[in-house]
């Protein structure tokens, strides 16, 4: 890097974080997240202290203080002195040489065995001065910044450049009501860079990605309106990030208004009659339509079904790898440490017992006798207990379809 007194840094009071252990006593980490700018060269940097600053790991002041105090120490750097990567985002790891504090991730070996570089002197009021000269650090690459996924042209696959997306609310973490520039219609947006992210969270969404592209023209799958991109936002020469590679920044997909299945189930039912039957056919076929490609869904639950403007029953959360919910996993599925490893013929089992579950509490909501006693004969014999002698997803089917012309 050229010399430190070209380099101006960047950041914002919302770009400080801290992981901490118990009430009054200091953070386990503090993150601030720095932009260095070099010219027409930016490196997107992460200036993480982990462990304490003081033998009793008493805290001895507010947020606001920490904060400062963090932010005092990366002015003081030289950060022409630190090979920063490209295109990515570095992180300075900056621990107390003899602090006993175990590392914040699990197997983490990172080495901090060199001379903070410092360019001038730090406010003598700050935290880390009295342990300046025992502070050291680890140069790497942020091992939990936000991955964005290369994206390549993709058939079925429409793009829409990021800036073209206006988040209108949330709707759950990292999920957005948006809409498009240009365009009145309401969508939903799964973004990648979201709070609390991990590394895992790029996997999934470039998963589902793949399974809408593959499930297009299924009503009874959520379906996909585009991919959002972007240049990649690490990009270092900015003069060439237009064009620099393209990354995947999230999904837009339909919006369907009339909320959840879960919301339906507490609507009172003496009020309002829904097709139960009509949605619990079109919820086994779209689970039907993953199995046939050798995909689980394994989070089945009222939360993951939408219901359209059509009254249809739709799928959503379709990357198979989302993770899953204790209370809607199959008996055998319960003590299992990872489910979502388990063979795909165990992983079907369990779908299937969801569903199962899934239709007794659509018979319990039901307020047509005949109706509660059909979809509670078809959810029996899928919750079997033993995995082998539950009823086969094509039965379930075919089961229902000979309910439909008896609907109201």
């Amino acid at each position: 890097m050229p010399p430190a007194t070209t380099t101006t840094l960047n950041w914002t009071r919302q770009d400080y974080d801290e992981t901490n252990w118990t009430r009054g006593q200091e953070p386990r980490r503090r993150r601030l997240r720095v932009v260095v700018h070099v010219a027409h060269l930016q490196w997107h940097t992460t200036v993480t202290f982990e462990g304490s600053l003081h033998a009793d790991k008493v805290a001895r002041a507010n947020i606001g203080k920490r904060r400062q105090d963090l932010e005092n120490l990366c002015l003081c750097l030289d950060f022409s002195r630190l090979q920063l990567f490209d295109n990515t985002v570095t992180e300075l790891l900056i621990k107390r040489e003899d602090d006993t504090t175990p590392p914040f991730y699990e197997n983490d070996i990172a080495l901090c065995d060199r001379i903070l570089p410092l360019k001038s002197t730090l406010d003598p009021n700050s935290e880390y001065s009295p342990v300046i000269t025992r502070l050291r650090l680890c140069v790497r690459e942020d091992p939990f910044h936000v991955r964005f996924p290369l994206f390549y042209p993709r058939a079925y696959v429409p793009t829409k450049d990021l800036p073209e997306i206006s988040k209108i609310c949330e709707l759950s973490v990292g999920v957005h009501k948006a809409q498009v520039t240009g365009d009145d219609k309401l969508y939903v947006y799964k973004e990648i860079d979201r709070p609390l992210y991990i590394p895992r969270d790029s996997q999934i969404l470039e998963r589902e990605l793949q399974n809408l592209q593959l499930f297009h023209g299924i009503e009874t799958i959520v379906q996909l309106v585009a991919a959002i991109i972007s240049s990649n936002p690490y990009q270092t020469d900015e003069a060439i990030k237009a064009k620099g590679t393209t990354v995947l920044q999230g999904v837009l997909l339909e919006y369907h208004p009339k909320g959840t299945l879960e919301d339906n189930l507490k609507l009172p039912q003496y009020k309002i009659l829904l097709p139960w039957r009509k949605w619990a056919l079109q919820i086994a076929t779209a689970l039907a339509c993953l199995h046939e490609h050798h995909i689980t869904h394994m989070d089945l639950k009222p939360s993951n079904v939408v219901i359209s403007s059509e009254n249809n029953a739709v799928l959503i959360d379709v990357s198979g790898i989302g993770g899953t919910t204790r209370e809607w996993l199959a008996p055998e599925m319960q003590h299992v440490p990872e489910p979502l490893c388990e063979s795909i013929e165990a992983r079907i089992q369990n779908d299937i017992w969801a569903l199962g579950k899934l239709l007794f509490e659509m018979a319990y909501a039901s307020s047509n006798k005949l109706e509660k006693h059909q979809l509670e004969g078809i959810a029996l014999g899928a919750n079997a207990e033993d995995p082998s002698l539950r009823t086969s997803l094509h039965c379930i089917v075919s089961g229902l379809s000979l309910l439909i012309p008896q609907s109201t």
